[in-house]
């Protein structure tokens, strides 16, 4: 349950929070989203996550309600609402709400919410390792590669498909073999030196943090790649580690029955983290 919840600029109790049954992202998915921790209690690259969500709005046709700055503005104030403690944010916008059918011309004024919650502890060094499971999928994102859009049912399935077999996380692979992204997370391989990650080539969506990792990994020492990864690179990568917003860098220590590493953190992930936390320990929210 959110701690703290704004709606369209407005406080409300979490436990009375609501949008209409006419809302087109309760009815269609029809939204565009942001999820962000902080760090220190500060929001990690807080700018960063509201211009994708600006270019997410933009990318199926339709604008945000207020400026980035404002909206930047609101999420400060809902964390300062929060109190201290690590905090999770998801900020949320529809296209508002019109009638129940598909078309989008329909709606009106957009709906805005931001929702403050409890963020689990920051791990200060990488103890333990998490499974991934390998899934097929049939296309890639398409025209909508560049939105974080409320229609999650795919990874919705494909996260409680990977649960059930004992994984933390769904990846998924496409036809001609090409590992692609998680269903919440960006997939990176770790080849001697070389730290890789699947292209944004209309197949993935560019995760912000995805994009920091890409910034340091010169920083202790690694190449930094964005270009195309097998199914077999993955399986005999030296290490391999995702990426996310709520979760920082998880190392994997296991692609489907396949160990990664021996079950344990490897040295560069480990020094990937340690650099991230600095980064963010030293960085504003931007």
């Amino acid at each position: 349950m959110a701690t703290v919840v704004y709606i369209d600029g407005v406080r409300v109790a979490s436990e009375r929070a609501s949008v209409s049954v006419f809302d087109r992202g309760f009815l269609h998915g029809d939204s565009v989203f942001e999820s962000l921790r902080t760090y220190w209690g500060r929001p990690l690259l807080l700018g960063r996550h509201l211009v994708r969500l600006e270019r997410s709005a933009r990318s199926i046709g339709f604008a945000l309600p207020v400026a980035l700055s404002e909206l930047a503005a609101e999420v400060q104030c809902a964390l300062r609402d929060a109190g201290t403690g690590e905090r999770a944010v998801r900020v949320t916008v529809t296209r508002g709400t019109g009638e129940p059918g598909l078309d989008p011309t329909t709606a009106v004024q957009p709906t805005r919410v931001i929702a403050v919650r409890d963020a689990p502890p920051l791990q200060r060094s990488l103890d333990e390792c998490v499974q991934i499971q390998t899934m097929a999928r049939s296309m890639g994102r398409g025209h909508t590669a560049e939105a974080k859009h409320g229609s999650g049912l795919v990874g919705v399935l494909a996260t409680a498909r990977a649960r059930g077999q004992g994984a933390a996380e769904a990846i998924w692979i496409s036809p001609r073999g090409d590992v692609l992204e998680g269903a919440s997370s960006n997939v990176f391989v770790v080849q001697g030196r070389r730290v890789v990650t699947p292209p944004t080539d209309g197949r993935i969506l560019a995760g912000v943090t995805r994009g920091r990792v890409l910034e340091i990994a010169p920083n202790v020492g690694c190449e930094a790649l964005e270009t195309s990864v097998s199914d077999e690179q993955l399986r005999t990568a030296d290490e391999v580690f995702l990426t996310s917003a709520l979760r920082g860098i998880v190392p994997v220590g296991a692609v489907d029955d396949v160990v990664i590493a021996g079950g344990r953190p490897g040295v560069v992930t480990r020094a990937l983290w340690s650099a991230f936390l600095t980064r963010a320990l030293q960085s504003d929210s931007s």
